[in-house]
């Protein structure tokens, strides 16, 4: 029970950087930003704040104590588009009808991040994911949000819940990807602007599963110049079959052996997972980056401040991924080579 407790726990992890290179401690570090129900209101208004980002989701839209709010349950039949802003102490939400009218009000031709998340995020959860990203990283955000946990529910129930949805979740995704393919192609011809794919977690179930059932073909990836499968919940063997029909120019696959959920997760499925063990049969295409000295235990480790204030190799890495900047495997500051196509962040 206590064990289980623990599936997708976070911790800590000192990184200790070679003496010849630079001193990253004490940098500026992603801080979550809160989000609550009570601070979140829907409106009509036409948000004119920069600060905004587009969360597409598939949860159930109910109404409660004279308010609207997302509930842990898939929605099976219905997609919706939202821009998220901050007006005053609340949170705001404006409901477009479709991706692309959605999508013109947070876009502005910087780089831009689609996100999805991993297991036991709550709406506002994703909220909170999603503009601590946008401020860190400095890009426009698109966040996919799929029910992925509900409360006070036993560990190994809500696995199960939680998998049964994401499975169910693949169409909606897959739908997003090609609505931002239509987007990319009718409203950046002549612009060169950058566009990255992050899914963690479970969320890289949605990437697998859209490819293996067709919904997906490579094509339609394209609009990504890089795609980051981080720490992916996914069974490790067969990974290289499908992975390999990703045609962004970059691919980049991370892992931890120590963290906590992959070794939780083994528990559930007596499944090696991907972001948790160290590939042999790797694709052609992808880099593995090995975050084990980087992260040590912990999970969500591109959004944790306290790993990130101690060193800044894994904010630097993400950064330079989302701005398309160059990723120097060989940089002996950042990188150790561990085999072809494998490498360990420091």
């Amino acid at each position: 029970m206590v064990f289980f407790s623990l599936v997708f726990q976070t911790a800590a992890s000192t990184i200790i950087p070679p003496d010849s290179c630079p001193d990253h401690t004490g940098k500026i570090a992603p801080y979550l930003i809160p989000v609550l129900w009570n601070d979140i209101e829907f409106t009509n208004e036409i948000p004119q704040v920069q600060e905004k980002v587009l969360i597409v989701t598939n949860r159930e839209l109910i109404s409660r104590k004279n308010h609207l709010m997302f509930n842990n349950h898939r929605n099976k039949d219905k997609v919706y588009y939202l821009v998220v802003f901050k007006k005053g102490d609340k949170w705001m939400i404006q409901q477009a009808s479709d991706f692309e009218e959605a999508f013109a009000q947070v876009d502005d031709l910087s780089p831009n991040l689609f996100y999805v998340h991993g297991y036991g995020t709550s709406f506002p959860g994703v909220i909170s994911e999603a503009l601590t990203l946008k401020r860190f990283y400095n890009v426009s955000v698109i966040a996919f949000d799929w029910p992925s946990k509900i409360p006070n529910v036993f560990a190994l129930t809500n696995y199960r819940i939680a998998r049964k949805n994401v499975l169910h979740s693949t169409p909606a995704f897959a739908q997003t990807i090609k609505a931002f393919n239509a987007y990319k192609k009718n409203h950046w011809n002549g612009y060169k602007v950058n566009s990255s794919l992050l899914l963690h977690s479970m969320g890289n179930i949605l990437l697998r599963e859209s490819i293996k059932k067709g919904l997906l073909s490579g094509k339609d990836f394209r609009a990504f110049r890089t795609i980051v499968l981080n720490a992916p919940a996914v069974q490790l063997a067969g990974h290289k079959k499908w992975v390999e029909k990703l045609t962004a120019e970059k691919v980049y696959i991370t892992s931890d052996k120590k963290d906590w959920s992959f070794i939780g997760l083994w528990f559930l499925t007596f499944k090696r997972q991907l972001g948790g063990s160290d590939a042999k049969k790797n694709a052609a295409n992808a880099f593995y980056i090995n975050f084990e000295k980087a992260a040590g235990n912990n999970h969500n480790y591109f959004l944790n401040a306290k790993i990130m204030q101690k060193d800044a190799h894994i904010s630097i890495f993400y950064r330079s991924l989302f701005h398309n900047k160059k990723i120097d495997l060989k940089n002996e500051c950042l990188f150790q080579k561990t085999d072809k196509n494998t490498s360990s962040l420091n």
